[in-house]
């Protein structure tokens, strides 16, 4: 019942007085009935400020907004008139807090686990002394310690717990309690072993590998966990219909009638011996025939013909029936016909089985249903990010038909820009053709301030402070003040960009730095001060095509140059002054971790002429990035860059390309398992070639992935002095591991290479340690 109270509470509050009126204006916030809770905290989270309109819709938000605080257990919001003022008054009842936590009974489980559960960030579960108590966690906290006991096989543990009101000392305010935790841990039950009857296609130590519940062993701690059971006994049935056997069942039940009936399976299949401590499992399987497919028949259908439905679906006539590739199919089907609006289609599928030869004929009854329109277009969620900011990334309009495709862009365009966690899809229904869509966002903190160190194997040991806000205003902007400060390089940076500048889609970037890096930063073989700015203006053309041009003045000052490098660079004070057009398209579903998509970038640098400065070249690069899906969570990733550079006469300056804009490879972000800039001329190169290939393994979405890699390249010269008839690209392979720091997109790399030419290899391979993705 608490739990019930919990939830409704939020969705509606009380209205008092006469003032029915759409257009009220608040001329007062009172807030009543706070003891612990400071005023200031509470007015922080509510959207109200003296002179605003009243609005029924952002009352309910600020009351959801208050109970997720979690120190409140009841709150009314009312409005009334006194002395011709518009007073909003809050009242609110808070949550008693713990005084202490007592717990009894644990004997083979310590404390601090217990209380761990208590105080779980991720599950939101914060129960500790001086908190504010919340039942409905403390139940989520007993399963979870339940459940943790389960795992250490104690599968008969008891826990309860009891709450007591007490008087507070005179420093404490408010109401407080205790919570105890009884335990009754029982014995440890370890499944001892697991068989199968009446299976003959699949053996039994098939059946068992599909399964996670295992039996004691080595390294195999033999826990007993019901819901994991059952979903074993759904797999092994979908492994069974993957191969064709569509009507095999587990003990007399089918798919669906597992999940209905898991008490009765449970009593029925796993047998537990309470004396000796074990349970044993037994499977009855009856596996049925296999079947193919003689026929496909389609009917109903007008949008798409019947050639191009068959085309978006995997299952063949004549090819063995996989039930669980024809339901993916059928949900190809309907979002086809979500992609022309037809969100509201039907595809009823039927089946006609030959027993006795082992086919089986599909028909497919299609009703295509109406077209459905978008009335209107909700955001939610956004509290600091301005609706515009959201609006201008949507590929839809109200009044256009629903298109599945178009809102998934759209999805995928608004979690780009960097500033949310999550971007939630849904709807609600106005009339039988039309549609509200809504965007619900969940907001991650875009200003960080930070002061630390770190270390990376181009930079060595390094510490800073960064100031960034990348959501300025909630407009979107972004302003960055960097100070790095390490034993290779030293250096400071301001940096603001505006994305839309004038609510247009073109932006505006500003940087400005100074950055000191000595010989050994990256192998570079010299000091090398430079100072200067760029100013960059970008058009977005559409979806996936964007422009820039880049003016960029810098002034580089050489020392304490290498031996030798001293025919290659001189130690003086220099200046390069360019222009960069650039073209980008970008089609990648996750700008932050793709999971497919090209992604392509073309420049051309001119640096010096007109423009002045003490060089003159051309410096042209393009870089193309390339993701596909392979199969589970797997992810293939190509990468190529290649670039060409060289000098030009002009009435004054260098005719050739300086050391900063010059090619290097071999290393951390080039071609792993090899030094830095060991590959191609000790002085850099004006031509260069690098390819890189990652199998990847999402293992946590968006949070930890595993890699194994093939990297090649080299530089020469100039472009001339490739063999193009064998341009030999050194080789390298290797695996990684990438950690983004949840809640940012700060990806973190850790790879360990090793190269495939012996003239250039490093005992043992080499790690390289960064920040950022490779590509």
């Amino acid at each position: 019942m608490l739990r019930k109270i919990l939830y409704v509470l939020p969705i509606f509050f009380i209205i008092s007085g006469n003032i029915l009126a759409q257009d009220i204006i608040i001329d007062e916030i009172d807030i009543k009935g706070n003891i612990t809770v400071d005023e200031k905290e509470i007015l922080q989270n509510i959207s109200y400020t003296p002179g605003m309109l009243y609005s029924r819709y952002k009352t309910r938000e600020d009351i959801k907004n208050l109970y997720k605080i979690g120190k409140f257990d009841d709150i009314k919001v009312s409005l009334k008139e006194n002395d011709g003022k518009n007073i909003l008054i809050y009242e609110i009842k808070e949550k008693p807090r713990i005084n202490k936590i007592i717990i009894k009974g644990n004997k083979e489980v310590g404390e601090g686990d217990i209380k761990g559960k208590m105080d779980n960030e991720e599950k939101k579960i914060k129960l500790k002394e001086n908190e504010y108590f919340d039942e409905y966690n403390l139940k989520k906290a007993i399963i979870d310690i339940e459940n943790m006991y389960k795992e250490k096989n104690f599968y008969y543990a008891k826990i309860d717990y009891k709450i007591t009101k007490i008087e507070p000392e005179k420093d404490k305010k408010g109401d407080w309690v205790n919570i105890e935790i009884e335990i009754e841990e029982g014995d440890k039950i370890k499944v001892k072993k697991i068989s199968a009857t009446g299976n003959q296609v699949f053996s039994v130590d098939k059946i068992k590998g599909i399964m996670k519940t295992k039996e004691e062993g080595w390294f195999v701690s033999g826990v007993f966990d019901e819901e994991k059971f059952i979903e074993d006994l759904k797999n092994i049935l979908n492994a069974y219909y993957e191969e064709g056997y569509i009507k095999a069942k587990i003990n007399g039940w089918t798919f669906g009638e597992i999940e209905m009936n898991k008490m009765k399976i449970i009593d029925e299949l796993v047998k537990i011996d309470k004396e000796n401590k074990i349970i044993t499992i037994n499977i009855p399987v009856e596996e049925g025939i296999k079947y193919k497919v003689k026929s496909i028949e389609i009917a109903g259908n007008e949008i798409y013909s019947n050639e191009e439905l068959f085309e978006k679906i995997e299952t063949k006539v004549g090819n063995t029936f996989n039930k669980i590739q024809f339901d993916k199919d059928i949900l190809s089907l309907k979002s086809a016909y979500a992609e022309k609006g037809h969100i509201f289609s039907q595809i009823n599928d039927i089946y006609f089985y030959d027993d006795d030869i082992g086919e089986i004929k599909i028909k497919l009854n299609i009703t295509e249903g109406p077209v459905a329109y978008i009335e209107n277009i909700k955001i939610r969620g956004n509290y600091e990010t301005q609706d515009k900011v959201i609006r201008r990334e949507l590929t839809i309009n109200p009044g256009d038909a629903f298109d599945s495709a178009k809102i998934r862009k759209s999805q995928e365009k608004i979690y780009n820009l960097g500033f949310f966690d999550n971007v939630l899809i849904d709807t609600e229904q106005v009339d039988i053709d039309r549609l509200n869509l809504i965007f619900e966002v969940v907001e991650r903190k875009t200003g960080t301030i930070g002061l630390g160190a770190g270390y990376s194997s181009l930079e060595g040991l390094v510490g800073y402070i960064q100031l960034t806000k990348s959501n300025l205003f909630g407009e979107g902007k972004t302003f960055s003040a960097d100070v790095q400060f390490g034993n290779q390089k030293k250096s400071w940076q301001l940096s603001y960009k505006d994305p839309w500048l004038f609510d247009t889609p073109t932006s505006l970037g500003i940087d400005v730095w100074n950055v000191f890096k000595n010989q050994y930063y990256n192998n570079q073989g010299y000091d090398l001060d430079t100072y200067g700015f760029d100013l960059s203006f970008g058009r977005r053309f559409n979806d996936e095509q964007q422009g820039y041009i880049t003016y960029r003045y810098q002034e580089d000052k050489y020392s304490n140059i290498i031996e030798e490098l001293k025919d290659y660079i001189k130690e003086e004070k220099s200046s390069i002054s360019s222009i960069t057009p650039m073209y980008i398209y970008d089609a990648r579903d996750d700008i932050f971790d793709p999971n497919k998509g090209l992604y392509s970038n073309l420049s051309l640098q001119i640096g010096g002429g007109y423009l002045g400065g003490d060089y003159n070249y051309f410096k042209f690069l393009w870089d193309g990035r390339y993701f596909v899906p392979s199969f589970w969570k797997f992810i293939w990733a190509f990468h190529a860059r290649i670039g060409n550079a060289w000098g030009y006469e002009w009435n004054y300056g260098n005719p050739y390309v300086p050391p900063t804009e010059k090619f290097y490879a071999g290393g951390t972000d080039t071609v792993r398992g090899y030094e830095e800039r060991a590959l191609g001329p000790i002085g850099g190169g004006d031509f260069t070639i690098i390819t890189n290939i990652e199998y990847k393994l999402k293992l946590v979405e968006r949070i930890l992935t595993l890699a194994l890699f093939y990297d090649s390249g080299n530089c020469w010269d100039n472009f001339n002095d490739v063999n193009w008839t064998n341009p030999y690209l050194y080789p390298s392979a290797g695996f990684g591991i990438r950690l983004t720091i949840p809640g940012t997109v700060m990806l973190i790399r850790l790879d360990w290479g090793y190269a495939l030419d012996p003239t250039k290899r490093i005992e043992g391979g080499k790690i390289h340690f960064n920040i950022g993705n490779i590509f």
